[in-house]
């Protein structure tokens, strides 16, 4: 049996919304409150955990909210400070 987006409400990657985003309620709360009031935050867990998906959770709904503008780089396979550049110029 093949499952559809339809039938399978977990993402394995992407973000599609706050209607497929399952939880993490408190996190996101946490993460809105440090960020509205300017303090640096790290998120660390294992790989498949879901960082990914809170982060752009989040930034939606910053956005949504009109009080900041996000932007989102995944730096993951940058190999050098020339490629790093390159991906953040572009982002930005």
């Amino acid at each position: 049996m093949i499952i559809g987006m339809k039938d399978n409400p977990f993402l394995i990657c992407g973000y599609s919304g706050p209607d497929r985003f399952c939880d993490r309620e408190q996190e996101s709360g946490k993460l809105m409150t440090a960020l509205e009031n300017g303090r640096s935050v790290t998120l660390l867990a294992e790989r498949r955990i879901g960082k990914t998906g809170l982060i752009r959770h989040v930034f939606n709904q910053l956005q949504q909210k009109g009080e900041m503008s996000t932007i989102y780089v995944d730096i993951f396979a940058t190999r050098s400070l020339m490629e790093f550049t390159k991906v953040l110029a572009s982002a930005i």
